[in-house]
């Protein structure tokens, strides 16, 4: 299956809240050809535990039932060390959950859509703002 997205966990948060942002993820939501990473899941579950926030059972389902979800593929975690590193020249909080989502979406060959700072202006990001 070919998809027109990746999606992180950054533009999952920002079309949940429904605010500006939201709005253009809801474009790429709604034609229902997105992918989300497993490890979005695992993201999202703990902002939602941690900051106390409702609802965690009904969105979980939503992003199911609106976008692939795709599992770490090994040759994507192996990429995702030099991806990291490349991401730390610019910007030093960059962590491995940033280079996972990026490598998913360049083996994909679509770009990864998001306006997580840290990956601001990497080459194959689709930036909201």
């Amino acid at each position: 299956m070919s998809f027109e997205c990746v999606i992180d966990s950054f533009a999952w948060m920002e079309y949940l809240r429904g605010g500006r942002l939201g709005e253009r993820v809801r474009e790429y939501v709604e034609r229902g050809n997105g992918a989300t990473p497993s490890l979005v899941i695992g993201e999202l579950s703990a902002k939602f535990h941690r900051d106390g926030l409702e609802g965690w059972p009904k969105a979980r389902d939503f992003i199911l039932s609106h976008s692939a979800i795709l599992g770490l593929d090994w040759s994507v975690a192996d990429k995702a060390g030099e991806t990291l590193k490349a991401l730390r020249v610019r910007r030093r909080n960059a962590g491995l959950a940033d280079a996972i989502m990026l490598e998913t979406a360049r083996s994909l060959e679509v770009p990864l859509l998001t306006g997580d700072e840290d990956l601001r202006g990497a080459a194959g990001v689709l930036f909201l703002e």
